[in-house]
């Protein structure tokens, strides 16, 4: 219902890349320094792609670079770890195109299905918060604030209370706040439903400053909406359903 990724991973393009791997490279040890040098091969394309950030590096540490992403395809069981060694539990269901990073809308919506199944607390969150052009210091400032309003309006036993304070309650840093929205804003940026601006701080470095919604966000916002005004009658096999019923809705134009 609510995965935990690292900071770290944040382009969908190395989980693509990392199931067309085990396509061939399954059963073998040491898939995060495997996988490292495999997805490194890429960069010019990510280096042509719109966003770099959580960009997998060789110098230093390599396995630790991959490691965010192994871990996130394991929370979206599409990988299996079976001592010490890594298998698919499912295959990647497109062709490699020309670039890894660029995701074709049948991509998109298969990546969406993927987070309408095992992040739906995630995703329902971050599109609750999010109005066009929202300040990325506000949403994480915010994030404990509008988190507890929502558990204000919500009957006591809910089955998404004790989430939500634990969600506030480990919350109470800025890394913490960062680790739960930059992995989810740019997946959401590969999968067009966002855009994201950045900006040039004082001491030269690039920072993120602008959520906007790009259109098949807007459509998919209008429809978590429709949820969240239900959302004190459901319990959780019903949001489980109506989060899920979205894949069912044309977000993307195919």
């Amino acid at each position: 219902m609510l995965i935990q990724p690292n900071i770290k991973a944040r382009r969908l393009g190395y989980i693509k890349l990392m199931l067309l791997f085990l396509e061939k490279d399954s059963g073998k040890r040491e898939l995060p320094l495997r996988f490292a040098h495999f997805a490194t091969q890429s960069d010019d394309k990510l280096s042509s792609y719109k966003d770099w950030h959580g960009q997998i590096f060789l110098d230093k540490n390599p396995r630790k670079s991959a490691t965010p992403y192994v871990k996130l395809a394991e929370s979206l069981d599409l990988i299996k770890k079976r001592n010490n060694s890594y298998s698919l539990s499912e295959h990647y269901p497109f062709q490699y195109e020309s670039s890894p990073f660029k995701l074709y809308s049948e991509e998109r919506m298969w990546f969406l299905n993927l987070f309408l199944r095992h992040d739906p607390i995630g995703l329902f969150l971050v599109f609750v918060m999010i109005e066009n052009k929202t300040s990325y210091l506000w949403l994480r400032d915010n994030h404990d604030a509008i988190t507890l309003e929502l558990v204000d309006r919500l009957p006591y036993n809910h089955f998404l209370t004790s989430t939500l304070n634990l969600l506030a309650s480990n919350t109470d840093n800025k890394l913490a706040k960062s680790s739960f929205f930059l992995p989810r804003l740019h997946w959401y940026y590969d999968l067009e439903l966002l855009q994201l601006e950045y900006s040039i701080t004082k001491s030269k470095t690039e920072s993120l400053s602008a959520i906007g919604l790009d259109t098949p966000g807007i459509k998919l916002k209008r429809q978590i909406t429709q949820v969240f005004d239900e959302l004190d009658t459901m319990d959780k096999s019903e949001f489980v359903k109506r989060m899920r019923l979205l894949s069912k809705i044309s977000i993307f134009d195919v």
